[in-house]
């Protein structure tokens, strides 16, 4: 182990179960002993690591000496200044000046840290090791292992809906296991669904008998100490809420565009404040970072933001829908055609089959753009199916006469035409030339 390492991600990845595996394999090698401190609680860390001079530690002093906290401090700095070998784990240690405040700067001490912060100054002499969710092939025997009965297909399933978390695995296994086949994974996988995942009993740890680490077992509440990290009376960490059920609007797991994020939310919000509030996200390991350009959300997470955030989410779906068909059509007056996308296409189906669930005129303008795309890459089936919805709801909602009924039916007509049959065409171009002659 280097000097210091820094173990990161969301909640229930098992950042503090890796710190404790190390512990476990490797403590024997440091004689000077093993010290776990919890790091979660600013204003109790001295007494915390004054608990670790006394007699039965440390031993560099007694209840008896009666010192004062300042004295036992300076005593178990000096402590870890010295060339003995000794393991010091930091868990929950979400702030970098505590950090930078007790880490031994010389000595024989290595330290783990573990925390949901993601960016640590590059000038700290400290390793990032960033964790990620498992991969498949480690989730299904995991499972397998917590309860025996599951086999790989079924497993898979389940990794699939919790999204491969270790700690929502975890907690769905040992639901299982105490189930053992008085419940099916159909049902159990229906039960999930019509529970919205994070309400479900397994993941609130009802049937979790033992947490390797003592953390937090119910995975809702573990996403919501991330955001206890915030103080929502700085205007920066007040626009994470928002940013965060914004970038809840999109598929989970599939890279989204930062430039979608940090556009303007709020008519007074100032853009270096959401470009910020962007970065606490990441930073709390709410988004997760694919490149420069793109982040990804995890699919508990996103469900936590639907459902936890006193956060208007239907305001913030609406407001995205907004930017995209500004986005999307400046970009097809750059264009002229919409080949491409400002986005990924498997994000703008989402979001519009999101919007077209509220029937308004916006979902049906959102709608005929991505019928536009569709029928430019040749996907006529699709487009077909999008047409007819866009139609009947244009008609209905926004009125037969209005613009967003006449690009509907050009979309059908551009349909047919590409399909060869330009007969059935022709009353559609008229019907959206005569509504163009109406309104212009």
């Amino acid at each position: 182990l280097t000097k210091a390492v820094v173990i990161t991600g969301m909640g229930g990845l098992g950042k503090t179960q890796l710190a404790v595996e190390y512990a476990y394999r490797y403590g024997r090698y440091y004689s000077g002993g093993v010290y776990w401190l919890n790091f979660a609680k600013a204003e109790s860390i001295d007494e915390e690591i004054a608990a670790i001079g006394g007699e039965r530690r440390l031993g560099l002093f007694s209840e008896t000496d009666r010192l004062p906290l300042a004295k036992k401090l300076d005593l178990i700095k000096q402590a870890w200044q010295e060339p003995t070998p000794r393991l010091l784990i930091f868990d929950n240690c979400e702030a970098v000046d505590l950090a930078a405040t007790w880490l031994p700067i010389s000595g024989g001490c290595s330290v783990i840290l573990t925390s949901r912060l993601n960016r640590w100054p590059k000038a700290m002499p400290i390793t990032h090791i960033p964790l990620l969710t498992l991969p498949r092939e480690a989730s299904i025997p995991f499972l397998q292992q917590l309860a025996d009965h599951l086999t790989a297909e079924e497993a898979d399933r389940i990794a699939h809906e919790v999204g491969d978390l270790p700690l929502a695995l975890h907690l769905a296994g040992s639901f299982l296991a105490q189930q053992d086949a008085e419940v099916s994974i159909e049902t159990y996988l229906a039960q999930l669904r019509e529970a919205r995942l994070l309400q479900h009993e397994s993941l609130q740890g009802k049937h979790a008998r033992y947490s390797p680490t003592g953390h937090e077992m119910n995975v809702a509440r573990t996403f919501a100490v991330s955001m206890e990290q915030l103080d929502l009376s700085n205007p920066v960490d007040s626009l994470v809420p928002m940013l965060l059920s914004r970038a809840a609007c999109f598929v989970p797991n599939e890279p989204i565009p930062l430039s979608l994020l940090d556009f303007p939310l709020f008519d007074d919000a100032r853009d270096e404040f959401i470009q910020e509030g962007v970065a606490r996200l990441l930073s709390l390991g709410l988004l997760g970072r694919m490149d420069a350009a793109t982040a990804v959300i995890h699919p508990l997470i996103a469900l936590f933001a639907h459902n936890n955030l006193d956060v208007d989410t239907s305001a913030s779906q609406q407001a995205l829908e907004k930017d995209l068909l500004a986005r999307i059509s400046a970009h097809k007056s750059q264009d002229v055609d919409l080949i491409t996308l400002p986005l990924s296409p498997t994000h703008l189906r989402f979001i519009v089959d999101q919007a077209l669930l509220r029937e308004d005129c916006t979902a049906v303008s959102l709608t005929n753009l991505f019928v536009a795309h569709l029928l430019e890459i040749w996907h006529f089936e699709d487009a077909r199916h999008y047409i007819e919805r866009a139609l009947t709801l244009a008609a209905r909602i926004c009125g037969a006469e209005s613009l967003v009924t006449a690009v509907a039916h050009i979309n059908h007509g551009n349909l047919l035409f590409k399909l060869g049959d330009y007969k059935q065409a022709e009353p559609h171009y008229e019907r959206a030339l005569a509504i163009y002659s109406t309104l212009f």
